[in-house]
């Protein structure tokens, strides 16, 4: 009889052992895992932007965007344009202000100054021309890097010489729409 109890008592600690002993290491969380508020947010330092929407108009050039602060980015932008057998040259700055969010998230806007310039020309024809835009928009990021910005707003020009596109100009004032596509790290 205890020869049955030493055996019925070595069965049962052999079947409760598997389900006690194991212990196992968590698993590294994967994108999916994680909820959209910290992919949403993770913070980006630059961005290199080009609008695929003005490329279609004629005007090439690509925008850089370095965080300042975590809700503020300087915008810093090169563009050519050739209309009319004239080669035009841009440069441009202007402020990203994120109100809701970290930089390249959410709502944005972006107050501009640009000075656009003819060039290719032997001889130096005026001053150029100052433009003051001011655009809102969204501007989507990706954990990955991938940025897509679109927006609109309202430009000003101390001369006739439009430089972004596409717009709809009044005189020296117009509507400009901005999309932008890039990268951000």
């Amino acid at each position: 009889m205890r020869r049955h109890r030493v055996t019925f008592g070595l069965s049962c600690a052999l079947l409760l052992l598997p389900l006690g002993g194991r212990a196992f290491a968590e698993e590294v969380p994967t994108t999916a895992d994680r909820d959209d508020d910290s992919a949403e947010d993770a913070d980006a330092t630059a961005a290199v932007m080009f609008a695929p929407l003005a490329i279609a108009f004629g005007v090439f050039g690509a925008e850089a965007d370095l965080v300042a602060q975590r809700s503020l980015a300087v915008s810093l932008d090169a563009a050519a344009r050739r209309p009319d057998g004239a080669t035009l040259g841009s440069l441009g700055v202007g402020l990203l202000v994120y109100p809701l969010r970290p930089a390249f998230h959410g709502w944005y806007l972006q107050p501009r100054l640009a000075y656009t310039h003819i060039l290719g020309q032997s001889q130096i024809a005026g001053l150029g021309a100052l433009s003051v835009v001011a655009l809102s928009g969204w501007q989507w990021t990706w954990d990955y890097g991938l940025s897509i910005r679109l927006g609109a707003g309202v430009a000003g020009s101390t001369a006739g010489i439009p430089m972004s596109a596409p717009e709809l100009r009044v005189g020296r004032l117009g509507l400009v729409a901005d999309a932008g596509l890039g990268w951000a790290w």
